[in-house]
């Protein structure tokens, strides 16, 4: 079973598992795990709320608005979040390519 530090970070991570990460990177059961960028904007918050709903109500979380890496290994999943999606997208890149 994973490890969180909140349950934002558990959501943001189910949203990678149900596909809704904007890029993904690795295998969190392999050496060297996975990362995935997600980014979240006011326009799309609905759609995301939409979609995440029941791990909303579960969790008993807010959908979250920002620009996220979800870093998965070895049952560990820690989140970062990002001033902007140029620079969660920069940090997704230089994270993906090691």
């Amino acid at each position: 079973m994973a490890k969180y530090a909140s349950t934002r970070d558990e959501l943001l991570d189910r949203m990678v598992a149900d596909g809704w990460g904007n890029r993904s990177s690795g295998d969190a059961e392999a050496a060297g795990g996975s990362v995935a960028l997600v980014t979240i904007s006011d326009a799309e918050k609905a759609e995301c709320v939409d979609a995440m709903s029941e791990a909303l109500a579960e969790l008993g979380v807010e959908m979250p608005v920002g620009n996220f890496i979800v870093r998965s290994e070895a049952g560990e999943v820690t989140v970062r979040e990002y001033p902007s999606e140029p620079a969660a997208t920069a940090a997704y890149l230089a994270l993906a390519a090691a």
